[in-house]
């Protein structure tokens, strides 16, 4: 008899925490990923506004002055060792992608500005010039800091 009460108890409990579960469930839908709370209405306007531009790394100048947003090292989508640049320019942000063919020459060049960490290149100001190599397409390498 105690064996069936423990049972009912479990299931009272477990019926309890599945209407918890389904309750919270259901209020999340209400709430907005752009800040919590309820959804509130976006026009289209507004969404314009709040997209980032991007720019084509074809339509920049061979040598050109950026804003250096975000530095970032991971995989690249075909798992390669990667370093991602993301520059603001007049017209939009521009992602700029290093692999080990290129980091020699990165290396070099940031050592030659005075710069320690990639880091230290967020925020700044900083000119780029593009630079051919052996294998690959050519890329927009760092080479001087801009006041």
């Amino acid at each position: 008899m105690l064996f069936v009460r423990v049972i009912a108890y479990i299931g009272k409990y477990m019926l309890q925490r599945i209407e918890c579960i389904n309750e919270i469930n259901l209020n999340s839908k209400s709430h907005s990923r752009l800040g919590g709370g309820a959804m509130q209405d976006i026009t289209i306007d507004e969404l314009k506004e709040m997209a980032v531009a991007r720019v084509e790394i074809s339509s920049l100048p061979t040598d050109f002055v950026g804003k250096v947003k975000k530095v970032e090292k991971r995989a690249d989508k075909r798992g390669r060792e990667a370093i991602f640049m993301s520059v603001g320019t007049g017209d939009g942000d521009v992602i700029f992608k290093y692999t080990r063919l290129h980091f020699g020459e990165l290396a070099y060049s940031l050592e030659k500005m005075g710069v320690r960490s990639l880091k230290e290149l967020e925020g700044k100001m900083v000119r780029f010039i593009t630079r051919a190599f052996r294998m690959g397409n050519p890329r927009h390498i760092p080479v001087e800091i801009v006041q």
